[in-house]
Order: C-alpha cells, then structure tokens, then sequence
C-alpha cells in the first residue's frame, strides 16, 4: 500500500506532533532529556517507520535529505537524541515510510527553544549490514552500550558487545517472523542516538550433518 494514497492522508492528518517539555531551569541536559517529540502512532499493514526532521529555521528540511530514522514501534523521540547545538530555536516535523519506502507528507512543525547547553558527542550506528546469518554493526564515535530490536525481537541490550569498539559482529539465524532489525548506540552519559535499519535475510536450513568417515584407506 502506498503511503501517498488517500487513507494515508488521513492518516498523517492524526500524526499529531506536539513538543513535551517542562520550562523551568534545570541543567542543560535535564533540560534535553525533558524535550520529547511525541505523535500519534500510523494504523497501516506495511508501516515501516517514521522519519524525524529538524531544523533551525520554519520548514528548513527537505524531504529524503537525512533524518531521523525511527521504528515503527515508536512513537517518540527526545532532543537530547538529536546532537543539536545551542542556543537555538528548532523546528520539528514527523513522516511515516512504508516497506516499499513511500514517505507520506510532512506532519505539522512544532517548535523549541533550547537554552544554552554544552552538547556531549554522541555515538552513533552509521551502518547494519545484514545477511542471513544476522547483522554487522559499524558505529562512530565511543558507544558504551548497544541495542537491537525489530520483528521478533524486543528492544534489548546487545550482550557482547565491547564498549568503544567501531564494529559488531551480531549472530543471529533469521526466522521468518524477522522482517527488519535495528540497532541504537548509547554514550557514556546514558544517551541513545537515532536507530539505524535495514530488512533482514532469511536463509534456508543449513546442512550441519558431516559426510561419512572415508574407508578403505590404503598405501603401497
């Protein structure tokens, strides 16, 4: 189903997205963790996703220029996820993309100040590479932390993975209650950055029995 269609504007017409965030002066980064861009969840069958937009000026962003790639099972998104500089004024808008990678409209922009705030780098899944023997992470910056979630698998920790270490290596024998996988990088300070997806590949049984012991062994 394409997300252009008819029932997808009526859709994205209740893709209501509103800012949470409590004015009162605490920390900068108390005050990123309270930001929370929040919308009203897509009914389609073959909903993929959302994308996250920001910019520091109205209608800044461009739609299919890089944003934040969400899962489907999520309906918020914190400031704090989004590397922003500060002191500044950004504006928010929400799409929703489908399998077939149609990306409805934007939704309705919203918009923050965000106050004076030091901005710690964060660590970032650049790439997942998958196969059917399950996925090949590569990540920027120093993640202390990993996580994975799509299909089948509820979010949860990576266990394995060395903290700073640039790549991966996620076994996994795909089944086909999979369809997608994602993984999402967290820093020292506990902040999780944008998740990054890719479909996953169903691989046939494999043949683990060996052959048979040869016989019949001679030498002259």
């Amino acid at each position: 189903m394409a997300l252009w269609g008819s029932s997808m504007r009526g859709a994205i017409g209740l893709l209501a997205c509103w800012l949470v965030c409590v004015a009162v002066a605490v920390p900068a980064q108390a005050e990123l963790q309270n930001c929370t861009i929040t919308w009203t969840p897509n009914s389609e069958a073959d909903l993929f996703g959302y994308k996250l937009y920001v910019a520091p000026t109205p209608r800044g962003y461009v739609k299919g220029s890089p944003g934040v790639t969400i899962g489907k099972g999520a309906t918020t998104a914190r400031c704090s996820q989004l590397g922003l500089t500060v002191p500044q004024t950004y504006y928010f808008a929400v799409t929703a993309y489908d399998t077939s990678g149609n990306e409805s409209d934007f939704s309705n922009e919203v918009s923050k100040l965000i106050a004076d705030v030091v901005v710690v780098p964060l660590a970032h899944v650049t790439r997942v590479q998958t196969d059917a023997d399950g996925a090949t992470v590569t990540i920027s910056g120093s993640a202390v932390r990993l996580y994975v979630f799509g299909g089948a698998t509820p979010l949860q920790e990576v266990v394995g993975y060395s903290p700073g270490s640039a790549t991966h290596r996620y076994d996994r024998r795909w089944s086909t209650d999979d369809a997608y996988v994602c993984f999402i990088a967290e820093n020292v300070e506990g902040r999780r950055t944008e998740q990054q997806c890719n479909t996953v590949v169903v691989g046939e049984d494999r043949d683990v029995v060996a052959p048979s012991v040869p016989t019949g062994v001679t030498v002259q």
